[in-house]
């Protein structure tokens, strides 16, 4: 699915409200509604960046994020992600494979900095939508499966996780 499901947005909001960050990276950002709602309700936030694969980009992301990086989750750095006070990874580690979604994770909690990250509980089939093989669905996550963290605040939907993990 191109957009997350509307059912998890309170908890990913209270998740960013949590968090009460400065500086905001939003991995995958789709729609952009989770850095609009951001900024709407995390008084102190003074930046908001997004990291989109090419073939995701949206022009209107240019107008809800101050920077939009092109690249993939699984390239990025610790030293990138520790210039942020929260990631956000709102259903995108299921469009991994486990590997590297485990690998992003390990880099998440070298960087130092907060996570917040949903998934569904269940493996739903989905292959390129509009033209983005990204869009496919290639992993399904556990609560185990991201260990290594403390899970700080537990959001979670009858649909996903919807985790706040701090390193």
């Amino acid at each position: 699915m191109p957009s997350s499901f509307i059912v998890n947005a309170p908890s990913v909001v209270s998740g960013i409200v949590e968090a009460n960050p400065r500086f905001v990276l939003d991995i995958g950002p789709g729609w952009g509604k989770y850095g609009l709602m951001a900024r709407e309700y995390v008084r102190v936030v003074q930046r908001v960046d997004a990291l989109e694969v090419p073939e995701g980009r949206k022009p209107h992301q240019d107008c809800i994020y101050d920077t939009v990086f092109e690249g993939r989750a699984e390239s990025v750095s610790d030293a990138f992600l520790a210039d942020y006070e929260l990631v956000m990874l709102i259903d995108v580690i299921e469009h991994m494979t486990k590997p590297a979604g485990k690998r992003f994770l390990h880099v998440a909690r070298q960087s130092g900095t907060p996570l917040l990250v949903s998934t569904p509980k269940v493996f739903e089939e989905q292959d390129a939508v509009d033209g983005n093989p990204f869009e496919r669905h290639l992993s399904l996550w556990a609560m185990n499966d991201f260990g290594g963290f403390q899970h700080t605040l537990d959001l979670s939907t009858d649909h996903s996780w919807v985790l706040l993990l701090r390193p």
